[in-house]
């Protein structure tokens, strides 16, 4: 028996990355930061541990405590990669997550449009109701 793959069946799966990474950690309280990197991109580095310390802090002041015991990110090098042309939001659909830089606008605007507290409260009560 044969069956169809849909776009729903792919959006339960995960990018998957094949590298020698070297792995820089840190902990923010209780919780373990990895970044794993590719050896000679050691340059943001501590950026990056930064960013994700920042954002951990901001997250769990507007949001909630981080329940998670660890964070991890990955260094995916596309140099070399051909480039595409991206879609605007108003042509992406069923995608689990936008990758590419677009959902930061739009929460930005969004914060711009009814402000920075009123976008917390609501994603804040979003996070209470499906937690």
């Amino acid at each position: 028996m044969t069956s169809a793959l849909t776009i729903t069946d792919l959006s339960k799966t995960y990018p998957m990355a094949f590298a020698r990474y070297a792995v820089r950690k840190d902990r923010w309280n209780d919780v373990a930061i990895q970044i794993y990197y590719q050896p000679g991109h050691e340059y943001n580095l501590d950026r990056m541990i930064a960013a994700t310390k920042a954002g951990l802090d901001y997250s769990t002041t507007a949001f909630g405590a981080y329940t998670s015991c660890a964070t991890s990110l990955i260094d995916i090098c596309l140099a070399g990669a051909p480039s595409k042309r991206r879609n605007s939001l108003a042509k992406v659909e069923n995608q689990d997550y936008i990758h590419y830089r677009k959902g930061r606008l739009v929460m930005c605007a969004l914060a711009d449009y009814i402000g920075e507290a009123n976008l917390n409260r609501a994603i804040r009560a979003d996070r209470d109701e499906w937690a």
